[in-house]
C-alpha cells in the first residue's frame, strides 16, 4: 500500500474518530458508554470500504482519466 493511501486512510480514521464515534461517545461532553474497541474497528472499515467502493466507482466512470489527463497536462 503507498504511503499517500496509508496516509488518507490514517486521516480517514482520525476523521472518524473525531466526527462519529466521539459525539456517540461524549455527546454532550460526559460519557455516555465506554465504546467497545471492536465495535470502533467495525465503524472504522465499514466508513473505510465505503469510501473505497466510492473512489472505485468515480475511476470507473471516467474520474481517472481526468486525474491523468490532469497530471500529463502539468507536467509539460
Amino acid at each position: 500500500m503507498s504511503e499517500q493511501k496509508q496516509s488518507f486512510m490514517r486521516e480517514l480514521d482520525l476523521w472518524t474518530e473525531a466526527n462519529v464515534v466521539n459525539p456517540l461517545v461524549w455527546g454532550d461532553g460526559e460519557p455516555h458508554r465506554e465504546a467497545p474497541v471492536d465495535v470502533v474497528a467495525h465503524v472504522k472499515h465499514a466508513i473505510r470500504e465505503k469510501v473505497l467502493e466510492s473512489y472505485k466507482n468515480g475511476v470507473r466512470a471516467g474520474a481517472g482519466a481526468v486525474r491523468k489527463e490532469m497530471h500529463q497536462h502539468a507536467a509539460r
